[in-house]
């Protein structure tokens, strides 16, 4: 999995309640990636939360483009220093 561009998007407000802490916006997504194999990768990092992956509202086809958010700060360092 190439993961071609990324970056860190601040703590939403939604979020704090349960005080999750970072969510990360992954771009250039290959089209046939599944939702599986995108998380798997993402769990080499740390604990993922909650991802969501774009899909175009007729066709349902995914985007190329989602949100992670991992439990905890370090996950996201360690993903965006990969």
């Amino acid at each position: 999995t190439e993961i071609r561009y990324c970056i860190a998007v601040n703590e939403s407000e939604k979020y704090k309640d349960i005080k999750l802490k970072s969510k990360v916006f992954i771009g250039r997504l290959p089209k046939t990636i599944s939702k599986t194999d995108l998380l798997k990768y993402l769990s080499q990092f740390g604990e993922v939360v909650e991802f969501t992956q774009s899909q175009h509202p007729v066709t349902n086809q995914p985007k190329g483009y989602g949100f992670a958010t991992f439990a905890e700060q370090s996950s996201v360092d360690r993903f965006l220093s990969k």
